[in-house]
């Protein structure tokens, strides 16, 4: 497999996706779970695992051909209890034989990367047999940045930095995926400064997360029925900036995007959810999203595009709408 250094990859993934637990010590001011996180027993954390581990080894695995563990967090003291951290290390060792008989093309661990004590993640990398993968990049580190609410003091940032740095160096068969929200703060900081993402291109593929309020199980199950109104309702719950205020200054910031990343880049924000996992299990709420690419009309706009494009604070207008038009508007002029 390869990749472009802003993380377009040349193959078709699959991803089952687990959702372990949602227990995280960092507290981002955006976060979705922070006014209603389920918090997990070791005992259940350990349930989970096992769970994990039958559904891999069933046969249902054969539909899919990449595998993914998010949390909560898993190397920021989830793993502290010696039980929970053998029974997750196994967990490990069974994907990776899952990766060596090419049962699977990828294997996608999240890791938030701001606690400068890393040994649980450098354990877990131990497990995975490197030497003997046909290629590269078949692990892929998720991780997040952002130019708000994410990291709480500079000293933060400056470990997340570190931390990618550190693992780019010593783990190079890794690929480190970052994700950022596209915050009208992100936006309005890039147009100050267009070299705002140069450092973390240095070790990591970039893709761009549209700033949204509900999430894929509630929208599954009740729908939502006025978007724009249901941001401006709760817009206090969310830092200043997190959402964007006008397509004004979005439209000056799509030709420093596309100078960066390129064209087929700025597409990605359009297709973004088919870079995601394709079925996840949420094992806190006893709840699997088994398609998250076939959604129901409530998903979507009269324009057909999905609802979290009407993400302006001060129009209904639909951003990907206007990323459609301003490609169109290029390629008209042969740009």
């Amino acid at each position: 497999m390869s990749y472009d250094n802003t993380g377009t990859s040349s193959r078709s993934i699959k991803c089952l996706q687990f959702e372990l637990w949602q227990d995280c010590n960092n507290y981002c001011d955006f976060c979705y779970l922070k006014d209603h996180r389920i918090l997990t027993t070791d005992e259940q954390k350990i349930h989970n695992i096992q769970e994990v581990i039958k559904d891999i080894n069933s046969n249902s695995l054969n539909d899919f051909n990449a595998i993914g563990l998010i949390g909560g967090e898993f190397f920021q003291g989830q793993l502290q209890n010696p039980e929970v951290k053998s029974e997750f290390l196994n967990m490990i060792k069974v994907i990776n034989d899952k990766l060596l008989s090419n049962k699977i093309k990828e294997f996608w661990i999240t890791a938030s990367l701001i606690n400068p004590n890393q040994l649980d993640l450098v354990d877990t990398l131990k497990v995975l047999d490197f030497d003997n993968f046909k290629d590269n990049q078949r692990v892929i580190l998720c991780t997040s940045y952002d130019t708000m609410g994410r990291f709480h003091t500079p000293e933060a940032e400056q470990t997340w930095f570190n931390n990618i740095e550190a693992i780019y160096f010593f783990y190079p068969e890794i690929t480190l995926h970052t994700q950022i929200i596209l915050t009208q703060d992100l936006i309005e900081k890039t147009i100050e400064n267009p070299h705002i993402f140069d450092r973390i291109l240095e070790y990591s593929m970039l893709d761009f997360k549209i700033p949204n309020y509900f999430r894929d199980k509630e929208l599954a199950i009740n729908g939502i029925k006025n978007y724009p109104e249901l941001i401006r309702n709760n817009i206090d719950k969310f830092p200043k900036k997190f959402f964007i205020e006008d397509n004004k200054t979005f439209l000056k910031f799509l030709p420093i995007y596309i100078k960066i990343f390129g064209k087929d880049k700025l597409k990605n924000l359009i297709n973004y959810p088919s870079l995601r996992s394709h079925t996840l299990k949420i094992f806190s709420e006893d709840y699997t999203l088994s398609n998250r690419w076939d959604y129901n009309e409530d998903r979507y706009q009269p324009c057909g595009h999905l609802l979290d494009g009407q993400c302006y604070i001060n129009s209904d207008r639909c951003m990907y709408c206007d990323i459609e038009k301003y490609i169109k508007n290029l390629e008209n002029i042969n740009v």
